[in-house]
């Protein structure tokens, strides 16, 4: 019997390689009526049966290995694979106690350590997600897919380098997966390096040329690059092969948005939302756009609607915030921006957003904390190094304050907003002579800009040069012949010219007086 029964497992295995699954089925249902307690038989009755697609049948065939002698199964791989079904099958706590068991028996079981990752990947748990995802990659270096979540991973989490390498690695593992240079391109992109963001993506259309994330992608990289004649090109041909697709529609109108054809966007927007009532990022998009058109009414609206969409939409939450801070309703618009750090802990733009706010409302030591974490997580991130020095010099901490505003200057050194502010800073510490060249430097890229020449008048006339003051208030007083700083600065070459009309006839009869006394 035991003979006859080998040859049944035997003709099974061969069947099981030719993907003949309902025949290699029947033959292990033999084996198992020939020998009931063969292990081997029902771990492979249930790979079968997995791959025909009778999942509740393969999972009592894998249990039912587990309770014989394993002799001839590895008892991980029976608990991965009912981990596996689980999990597709959407019983998470389920797959998750599987997948712990196989990592028990075997803790270098890679695809296990995957599976666990993906769950928390599911879950939104992402330090827990990398944690396993690395071991996974770790147990074997050479499983690409492993790499790629990883990556994936870590693009969520922002640490774009990091997300880089670990889907370089994939692409070299496996050249030939369209979805591993789709990924590195949309890695690269978040990262500004568009122009090799752009060539992953058309290795990925090479490999898969009707894949419409990365049709899109493609368009989307192109936008950012700055080429919006080809973006609306690459993005009408999408439309064309996938016309029902609100994304398409979506992201045409984000570049036709950022070309600032304001109405046709609108227009795309509009369709979008007509395909897909609840595409969240459409009613934000869009919400964007009413706001830079002066609708703030509506712009609230669609950013509400993309919330309703997607209560968890981090993004939503900061727009939100700044249409609600623009509308002066400060407290509200700190919960929407405290909301969006809380889902999106690792943004750069919240981070920066609740700064700002808690600092325009007097809470300067959560804002600077709320500041050091936007630049921790981008320290190149020149909105957040102005803001914190804003912070700072109303701290008293005028040192860090000029530091933070030479950091954006390292960064941009045609940010003129940031030269001014230093330059007043200079000027207040008393560093006279650099902040004059600090105003002179705003005048190069501004030259017509009156409140700097009235502030260098007051510095020339501290330095007693009242010939360059003069200069300067009268500079500012024609630039400027209707508004304050013009008339601040006429006051005070009114009044100096007057100084130093006294001064030239106080000369004068010192003069003449020790002219009289000589005579004499």
């Amino acid at each position: 019997m035991r003979e006859n029964a080998k040859q049944h497992y035997q003709y099974g295995v061969e069947l099981l390689e030719q993907k003949d699954w309902n025949a290699a089925i029947r033959e292990f249902r033999e084996v198992i009526r020939l020998v009931p307690d063969h292990a081997g038989a029902h771990f492979l009755l249930g790979d079968a049966l997995w791959c025909a697609g009778d999942l509740d049948s393969a999972v009592a065939e894998f249990r039912a290995s587990l309770g014989l002698d394993p002799e001839d199964i590895d008892a991980s791989w029976a608990h991965h694979y009912i981990g596996v079904i689980h999990q597709k099958k959407g019983n998470l706590d389920a797959a998750m106690a599987e997948y712990n068991a196989a990592v028990e028996l075997n803790p270098c079981h890679a695809k296990s350590h995957h599976g666990i990752g993906t769950i928390f990947l599911q879950r939104g748990e992402l330090e827990a997600a990398a944690t396993a995802l690395r071991a996974a990659v770790q147990a074997d270096p050479q499983f690409a897919a492993a790499h790629s979540d990883l990556g994936n991973v870590l693009v969520e989490t922002r640490d774009l380098d990091a997300a880089i390498i670990e889907h370089r690695i994939a692409v070299r593992l496996d050249h030939k997966d369209a979805d591993a240079h789709y990924n590195l391109a949309v890695a690269l992109r978040m990262k500004g390096e568009f122009e090799e963001a752009i060539s992953e993506f058309h290795v990925a259309l090479e490999l898969n040329p009707t894949d419409f994330d990365t049709q899109c992608g493609l368009g989307q990289a192109l936008m950012d690059r700055g080429d919006l004649d080809t973006a609306i090109s690459e993005l009408r041909a999408t439309i064309k092969t996938h016309p029902d697709r609100a994304e398409a529609h979506n992201s045409l109108a984000n570049a036709l948005a950022r070309k600032g054809e304001s109405d046709n966007a609108l227009a795309e927007y509009v369709t979008a939302l007509r395909l897909n009532p609840n595409h969240a990022s459409a009613h934000c998009n869009a919400g964007r756009l009413l706001v830079q058109k002066g609708d703030v009414d509506g712009a609230e609206s669609e950013l509400r609607a993309a919330l309703r969409s997607d209560p968890n939409y981090a993004d939503a939450y900061s727009d939100l915030g700044c249409v609600l801070h623009q509308r002066g309703a400060l407290d509200n618009a700190i919960d929407a921006f405290r909301t969006a750090v809380r889902l999106q802990p690792h943004d750069a733009r919240a981070h920066n957003n609740l700064g700002g706010a808690l600092g325009e409302k007097g809470d300067l030591d959560s804002a600077v904390s709320e500041l050091r974490a936007a630049l921790n997580i981008k320290p190149d991130y020149i909105s957040a190094h102005f803001n914190l020095s804003k912070m700072l010099y109303q701290k008293g901490d005028f040192a860090s304050a000029i530091s933070e505003l030479r950091s954006v200057l390292r960064l941009n050194s045609g940010d003129v907003a940031a030269r001014f502010h230093l330059a007043g800073m200079l000027a207040e510490q008393g560093d006279l002579q650099d902040a004059i060249v600090g105003y002179q430097n705003v005048l190069r890229f501004e030259p017509n800009d009156a409140t700097s020449h009235y502030n260098l008048g007051l510095i020339f006339e501290q330095k007693r040069d009242m010939k360059g003051a003069l200069e300067e208030y009268q500079r500012g007083a024609e630039l400027d012949p209707n508004g304050k700083v013009g008339e601040a600065a006429r006051a005070r070459h009114e009044s100096l010219a007057a100084d130093s009309r006294c001064g030239w006839i106080g000369r004068a009869l010192r003069m003449l007086i020790r002219a009289l006394d000589t005579r004499r």
